[in-house]
């Protein structure tokens, strides 16, 4: 009560502004006013996680094992908390007043205070290695080890393991933490090595001989003769070496994987046989065929038939005869070798032979033409052919023949068919030669276009020259391919002379309109020209009028726009000249309609002068 009192005194100095209230702070306690006096304060102490431990303190007052203790000290007293995991725990931190994971831990206890102490379960390393040249793989545990594995394990967790060896290998045993064959299982109590070793399995190679003759088979172990088998570590190659005794030939291996007269390289991956075949001594006839025909050799006495069996192997001194027959589309042309001419051969069987027989392809001329007005070529089958050309082809070749209409303006052409050999159409021509053949490639020239111009000019042109331009300049902004020239007349120039000597025109909508330049301005046409470059209709254009300076004679109206012969032709807007109209297909009213001042536009008629083409 003294204490309180006291307190309560230095708090209202302090209040007031006193200035001795350090002073009387300073001042000791009575020796009845110690901490008892303000009260003692209390520490709790919770155990957490998923393990178990002590934790006690200093000075003594705490003994915590389980989930919560609690204790009470004198005020400001330095505690010092030790955490001491049990076995198969470990302690990890601490929480609350205290920190850190060092399992001491200092507490000043100005006031209440809570420390968490948090204990876990220990784990351990277990790994699992593997041993031995066999293989094969442990299971269990949440472990799959096909090498070496490591795992994390709780304290006391038991671990059952399994072995499973792979194919051509055995389960030589545990190590380690493990002993014996079967299963392992180990409860872990700290880190823990176990070992699986693994052995590749023993195989037996077996040989035995077959055939009509004699003879022996070697490799490492085996002297077969007497001794035919051996036992061999899975997965090791043996090599077996056939001799043949004399008057025998080795024929060849069976078994094993083993082919051929050569040696024999066993892998042994099972119990393996394998037969080394000896026969009395023989001679191999063999027939090669050779040219770039086709055709059959057959024997007799019987063997060959090559075709497919070109080799048999006869007797000493056997008479084989061999006859040649060639196929259909091929020659015979003789033999070479142990035999010569064309005639069936016969050979002795003494020794070893060898025969070739030649067969050769029939050859056939494919002759390629070609007819129409126009222009292409033609490739294929070592063809490049731009008129008539003629090459050479084997039998029963497939000729694929393709066509290229000429795309130069002055040729430009269509592809109009095929002929011959069966070929039709305007595709690629393809057959089968088995005769003499002629193919026929048509081409027809293309037309010229003509078309008015969308645009309108004053008759200061720039002379034909810049007529000229106007017309090309139209062409070109739609992609009309070729040349093309304004029907104007000038000076001593007749404007039909500018188009010539070209033939054949078309609208640019296809439609056919004369053939002759003289027809333009003398016959009446079948269709107006009144498409423009674009293919519009200018029927009902506001101008229908185009510049011709043409009589209705189609010869020179005399005047251009030139300033009545005083300045360059179509040079000036000054005086006045002839125009045709653009929607007339008359005669007369195509090129002379009317005639115009030269300050008024007009559209300008303009025709391609690439090709000599022919419209129907």
């Amino acid at each position: 009560m003294r204490i309180r009192l006291l307190a309560t005194f230095l708090i209202a100095i302090a209040a007031c502004g006193g200035d001795d209230v350090n002073h009387l702070a300073d001042a000791p306690l009575p020796p009845d006013a110690a901490p008892d006096a303000m009260g003692a304060v209390p520490l709790s102490v919770t155990n957490a996680g998923t393990g178990a431990g002590t934790v006690t303190s200093s000075p003594a007052g705490i003994t915590c094992t389980s989930a919560t203790c609690s204790a009470e000290f004198d005020p400001d007293t330095v505690i010092t908390l030790t955490a001491v995991a049990d076995t198969g725990s470990v302690f990890t931190s601490w929480g609350g007043a205290c920190s850190g994971s060092v399992p001491t831990c200092e507490v000043t206890l100005a006031q209440a205070a809570t420390v968490t102490a948090t204990f876990d379960v220990a784990s351990y390393a277990v790994t699992v290695t593997k041993a031995g040249n066999g293989t094969g793989t442990i299971a269990g545990n949440g472990i799959t080890c096909g090498a070496t594995c490591t795992v994390m394990v709780d304290h006391g967790t038991m671990i059952s393991l399994t072995q499973t060896p792979a194919n051509l290998s055995v389960f030589a045993g545990w190590g380690g933490a493990c002993t014996g064959t079967a299963g392992c299982m180990v409860t872990v109590t700290g880190p823990t090595t176990i070992s699986a070793n693994f052995a590749l399995d023993n195989l037996t190679l077996f040989v035995t001989k077959g055939g009509t003759g004699a003879g022996t088979v070697t490799a490492t172990g085996i002297n077969c003769g007497a001794d035919c088998s051996e036992s061999y570590t899975a997965n090791q190659m043996v090599t077996l070496t056939a001799a043949a005794s004399t008057g025998s030939t080795f024929a060849g291996w069976s078994g094993g994987g083993c082919t051929g007269t050569g040696t024999c390289i066993v892998t042994m991956n099972a119990a393996i046989t394998v037969t080394a075949t000896f026969t009395l001594q023989q001679f191999a006839l063999t027939v090669a065929k050779a040219g770039n025909g086709s055709g059959n050799v057959t024997s007799n006495p019987a063997g060959i038939a090559c075709g497919v069996d070109c080799t048999q192997n006869y007797n000493y001194n056997t008479m084989v005869t061999l006859t040649a027959a060639p196929s259909t589309g091929s020659t015979f042309t003789g033999w070479t070798g142990a035999c010569t001419g064309t005639a069936p051969c016969n050979v002795t069987m003494t020794a070893a032979r060898n025969v070739t027989a030649t067969f050769t392809l029939m050859t056939f001329t494919l002759s390629v033409t070609k007819s129409g007005d126009g222009a292409g070529t033609v490739t294929g089958n070592g063809v490049n052919c731009g008129g008539t050309c003629t090459v050479t082809v084997n039998y029963g070749s497939v000729v694929s023949l393709s066509s290229a209409a000429s795309a130069a303006p002055s040729t430009l052409s269509s592809f109009t068919g095929w002929s011959g050999s069966g070929c039709t159409g305007t595709g690629g021509c393809t057959f089968t030669i088995t005769a003499n053949s002629t193919v026929n490639a048509a081409y027809k020239l293309r037309p010229n276009l003509m078309f008015t111009t969308g645009a309108t000019f004053d008759g200061n042109l720039g002379g034909l020259l810049g007529a000229d331009r106007n017309c090309q300049a139209a062409a070109a902004g739609r992609g009309l391919p070729g040349t093309y020239r304004a029907y104007l007349g000038a000076t001593g120039v007749n404007a039909r002379s500018r188009i010539a000597p070209a033939t054949g025109w078309t609208r640019v909508d296809g439609r056919v309109m004369f053939n002759r330049i003289g027809d333009f301005g003398t016959t009446t046409l079948p269709y107006p020209p009144s498409l423009d470059e674009a293919g519009n209709d200018l029927s009902n254009a506001m101008q229908p009028r185009v510049w011709t300076a043409t009589a209705a004679d189609t010869q020179y109206y005399g005047l251009n726009c030139n300033n009545s012969n005083t300045a360059p032709d179509w040079s000036t807007t000054a005086g006045r000249t002839m125009t045709g109209v653009l929607t007339a297909t008359d005669a007369d009213v195509l090129v002379g309609g009317s005639v115009a001042s030269c300050g008024t536009p007009v559209h300008l008629y303009c025709f391609g002068i690439d090709r000599t083409a022919t419209v129907p």
